[in-house]
Parts: structure tokens; sequence; C-alpha cells
């Protein structure tokens, strides 16, 4: 046995020019975002455009499993909630601080910035599309016992408060077990 993992399967060509829709639909709604000024309420993904490309990465991001691509879905799909959410902070802060004028600002630059994050995370992840790599730091996620995705990291993580068995972590463990022997 080899500790070596088996290589990525290639993706068919079809699933390849889906991403590059993906992209190019991102693209344009992050470009519809910038003409704009950065003022499309909520976020620069959030048109008509970018719901499109969201939907169409859901649905193809199964195929994608265990190719390149899958990190590329997976960012694609980060990069749409967390416009979204920075999108909504910002419309929060403007409706909220508008009293005092300086939320009208803030707001406004929030909106600006996203929409520029956005941009950038299309570009990195066209570039590295363009060359048949994956998105580093997008790693493949495994299901954990609920069925839900998690990154293995992530699982690590997650587990690191429980103790563990043979460690001075599980110390409460042995004084029961002696009490009972």
């Amino acid at each position: 046995m080899s500790d070596t993992p088996a290589p990525p399967a290639a993706p068919s060509a079809s699933l390849i020019s889906t991403t590059l829709v993906v992209y190019a639909l991102f693209g344009v709604a992050a470009l519809v975002g910038l003409a704009s000024s950065g003022f499309p309420l909520i976020a620069p993904l959030s048109g008509i455009v970018g719901i499109i490309g969201i939907i169409l990465a859901y649905v193809k991001r199964g195929e994608a499993t265990g190719t390149w691509l899958a990190s590329h879905y997976r960012w694609l799909i980060r990069t749409f909630w967390y416009s979204l959410l920075w999108g909504c902070i910002g419309a929060i802060i403007f409706v909220l601080l508008a009293i005092i004028v300086i939320g009208l600002v803030v707001g406004y630059i929030i909106w600006v910035a996203t929409t520029i994050w956005v941009i950038y995370r299309l570009i990195r992840g066209y570039v590295l599309f363009k060359d048949s790599e994956p998105v580093p730091g997008m790693e493949p996620v495994a299901p954990d016992l609920s069925g839900r995705s998690v990154t293995m990291e992530r699982r690590v993580r997650m587990n690191s408060h429980l103790p563990r068995l043979g460690s001075r972590r599980a110390g409460f463990i042995r004084p029961l077990r002696d009490s009972l022997s």
C-alpha cells in the first residue's frame, strides 16, 4: 500500500466549459456592480446574472467532485456568499448610520470594496482555471456523520475539544475506570 493519493480525475470538456460560463457570468455581474460604482443594493453578484451563475455552480458542483474543478466551484460559491454577506453588512450600516452622515460613506465604501474584492477573486480563480490548476486552500471536502460536507481541517478543529483516550485531556476517565475494577 502506498500513502500517495490517487491523482484527481480529469474533468469532462462540458464541465470545463460550464465552469468557464460560471466565471463569465460572475465576471459580468461584478463588472455591472463596478460600473454602477459599487452601488447595487446588497452585493455585486446579487443581480440576475450572478444568481444564474450561482445556480449553475450549485448544479454542476457534484459533477466536479474528485477533479481539480471542484476547488473552483467551491471558490465561486464562497465568493458569491461572502459578497452577499458584505453587501448586507454595507446595507445595514448604510441604513442604520444614515442619520449621522458617516453611514452613507461607510456603507458605500463597503460596497465598492466588496465589488473590487469579487473582481480580484474572479481574476485569481480564472488565472488558475486557465492553467488547469486547483485553487489553493480549497481542499476536498468529506461528509461528516450528518451528511454535510466539512473540510478535513475543520473536522479536526471541531473535534479538538473532545477528550482523547490515553492523553492527559482524558484524565477524568481513568479514576472512573479504576473505581470500577
